[in-house]
């Protein structure tokens, strides 16, 4: 696979996760491909980050990713420096949303073969996440009373 291809590879895989085409997404991915991210313990395969992407378009329906610089792809990896914008809409693994706004820098690189990308690995910052989206100490005091009335709804 040349580098074009590396690219255009990555490329659609921003397309698709900016349509909310979990789907396309995956579609890039090798059989055997994983995921992994600072939420994982361990990567994920293909049809459970499928099922991540879901849950995640769920959590952020206005979700989209911006590229900012590719780098690589001359060999089997292509990286890509990005910003993940998205609000805080639904619950996210049992946190009430707090309608906060998202620009999370990323780093993401993408190790590829002739069948897709084998392994996809994102990197950032889980405390700027945290921070952003209002759910980390002192922030969330202030979240309190929408999270609670949306617990409340939800029970």
């Amino acid at each position: 696979m040349s580098r074009a291809e590396r690219v255009r590879r990555v490329e659609r895989v921003f397309e698709a996760f900016n349509d909310h085409d979990t789907d396309g997404i995956v579609a890039e991915m090798a059989p055997e491909g994983t995921f992994t991210d600072p939420f994982q313990d361990e990567p994920l395969a293909k049809a459970e980050f499928h099922e991540m992407c879901v849950g995640f378009f769920d959590v952020f329906p206005d979700a989209r990713w911006e590229r900012e610089r590719v780098i690589g792809g001359e060999d089997s990896t292509v990286a890509v420096q990005a910003t993940l914008y998205g609000t805080f809409e639904e619950s996210l693994e049992h946190v009430p949303p707090t309608g906060e706004s998202l620009a999370l820098p990323t780093v993401s690189l993408f190790t590829m073969s002739d069948a897709g990308i084998t392994t996809w690995r994102d990197y950032w910052d889980l405390a700027t996440f945290k921070r952003q989206l209002g759910i980390s100490f002192p922030a969330v005091l202030g979240h309190l009373p929408r999270m609670l009335r949306w617990k409340l709804r939800t029970l």
